[in-house]
């Protein structure tokens, strides 16, 4: 009887320290599964980064398209051959030059070739110094007679060369608008040289 009762106590000291272990262990979970969610990184989200940009202003230009063209004409010396004849001649009065031209116009309107003054020089390089042939276009044209954008005009013309120095003279210079009585897109490609070429 007393053992038996002795039995009893022992199997129920067992059974609440088992459930106190239990208690305790279950405890235990809880206290690590909050721990841990407190320890859980928190997302954060990305601030973007900001970078120093540099702005550049870029002009604009007009198209070429809206840029007017000039309606005025433009006289150029295309080509030019100039020869000397009777270089040898005692009488320095029977020199003479033959000069041939090609004039264009290379502007937007019409130019009348009956206003086209042309001037020539002698000269021993590239500055003139002897004038040598001026005068308006030969007389044969007539007051209509015009030289349309990008039409070119041939034409020839004679000039005593009595004050040339042989053989420092090298050069023939013509100019086309001599004097710029004509208003024209540019003013600064009027004049040809060439070699003069003794016969």
């Amino acid at each position: 009887m007393v053992l038996s009762c002795f039995s009893k106590h022992i199997c129920t000291e067992k059974f609440f320290d088992m459930k106190r272990i239990t208690c305790i262990f279950i405890s235990s979970l809880i206290t690590l599964g909050a721990f841990s969610q407190l320890q859980s990184p928190v997302k954060k989200e990305k601030t973007p980064v900001r970078t120093n940009s540099t702005v550049t202003a870029t002009a604009i230009l007009p198209s070429e398209k809206n840029i007017p063209v000039p309606q005025l004409p433009d006289l150029k010396i295309v080509s030019l051959d100039v020869k000397l004849y009777n270089s040898s001649a005692t009488d320095s009065t029977r020199r003479y030059l033959i000069i041939n031209y090609t004039l264009k116009n290379e502007g937007t309107v019409d130019v009348k070739l009956f206003d086209v003054k042309l001037q020539g020089f002698i000269t021993s390089a590239l500055e003139h110094t002897n004038g040598a042939g001026g005068g308006y276009m030969p007389a044969s044209l007539k007051l209509s007679d015009i030289l349309k954008p990008g039409a070119t005009y041939n034409g020839s013309f004679q000039t005593g060369a009595k004050d040339i120095v042989l053989p420092y003279a090298k050069f023939y210079r013509l100019f086309a608008d001599y004097g710029n009585s004509i208003k024209e897109i540019n003013e600064n490609n009027n004049a040809a040289a060439a070699v003069i070429m003794i016969q």
